[in-house]
């Protein structure tokens, strides 16, 4: 398989178990998973494969998903609302891909997140409000990335987070302000 297309499960209503396992899928399109409610848990079917992207609506109809492992990857951008759908996702791991960058709005739709990785990719600098939207987050790891340049409110808005990994970065200063709101 290397690309999944839109409603490529549609009509599967009680299909609690997918496996994509050797793969190297590189594609996903928009409403991949559409009507897949029936999958809870812990949903790691898209690690370790080649996508180099996460299209807008991609996760779309996941709404029972707890945990979401799309490490391994190559991807280099998060569309806007790529992870719209994804209402009950409490950890999220993005390591090991080419992330470059992430944009402000790429997690808005992320409102149970906890725990997020987004170590061993390319990050260069985080931009003001990066993880604005992640209110509830406790746990963010940023380690071995090329981070030089943090803004002075790349983390407003993340009131519960307890822990925060920069470990392996080229960072050169930190304001002094950086973690208050």
């Amino acid at each position: 398989i290397k690309s999944l297309n839109s409603f490529s499960f549609d009509g599967l209503f009680k299909l609690i178990e997918l496996d994509f396992t050797y793969n190297y899928i590189v594609y996903g399109d928009k409403f991949v998973f559409r009507h897949l409610n029936s999958i809870t848990g812990e949903f790691n079917q898209l690690k370790n494969q080649r996508l180099e992207k996460l299209t807008s609506f991609m996760f779309d109809g996941l709404y029972k998903v707890i945990e979401l492992d799309i490490s391994g990857n190559m991807i280099r951008e998060i569309e806007f609302e790529a992870f719209n759908g994804l209402f009950n996702i409490q950890r999220l791991s993005l390591f090991e891909n080419k992330l470059e960058f992430i944009e402000k709005e790429s997690f808005k739709h992320l409102n149970s997140l906890k725990v997020l990785f987004l170590d061993e990719n390319k990050i260069r600098e985080l931009k003001d409000l990066t993880f604005f939207y992640l209110k509830y987050l406790i746990q963010l790891s940023l380690m071995h990335n090329k981070i030089q340049f943090i803004s002075s409110k790349a983390f407003s808005g993340l009131f519960n987070l307890r822990t925060l990994r920069l470990d392996n970065n080229l960072i050169k200063s930190i304001n002094k302000f950086i973690l208050q709101d």
